[in-house]
């Protein structure tokens, strides 16, 4: 490979990596906000601050974007291939069963929501090819975050006002 060649895809790759680092640094900042004083209160009597979720969230978003950035600077990309125009059905059924879903958990609780938008996603985007990911996605998920929040870290997720 020429050197030009070479210091072209070194660029490509930074560039590739400019926006997953800049999300990092964005993430990292909120981060650190969330362990100012305005913060210093738990709130009701919970034994949780009201940045503990907000933490997790952005501890995720973290380690996604470091992977994202690595990935971008460390793995060539491939080549851009020609692609016919984009299908926005996908997308625009996935924010309406947002919507839904956000509309369901006051109703009905998050347990039972996310049964119902867990699977309907996974067919959205096409996911539900091998039955064992399928129904692993669409039950065991929901059911392991509902047992994590409510039984390891004590934190209630909505019940619903059907079901009180």
């Amino acid at each position: 490979m020429s050197q030009t060649a070479d210091t072209t895809t070194r660029a490509a790759r930074v560039r590739a990596a400019a926006l997953p680092g800049a999300l990092f640094l964005v993430a990292l900042g909120f981060y650190v906000h969330t362990y100012s004083d305005a913060y210093s209160r738990t709130g009701f009597g919970d034994p949780f601050g009201p940045t503990f979720f907000p933490r997790i969230i952005l501890v995720a978003w973290m380690c996604l974007a470091a992977v994202a950035f690595l990935t971008a600077l460390l793995i060539p990309a491939r080549a851009a291939t020609e692609s016919g125009p984009t299908d926005w059905r996908p997308a625009a059924l996935a924010c309406i069963s947002t919507g839904l879903f956000v509309f369901l958990i006051v109703a009905i609780g998050f347990l039972p929501a996310s049964l119902a938008f867990f699977p309907v996603c996974a067919l959205i985007f096409g996911n539900s090819g091998r039955r064992a990911v399928f129904l692993g996605t669409s039950l065991v998920v929901p059911v392991s975050i509902w047992y994590l929040f409510h039984n390891v870290v004590q934190i209630r997720l909505p019940t619903g006002f059907v079901w009180g």
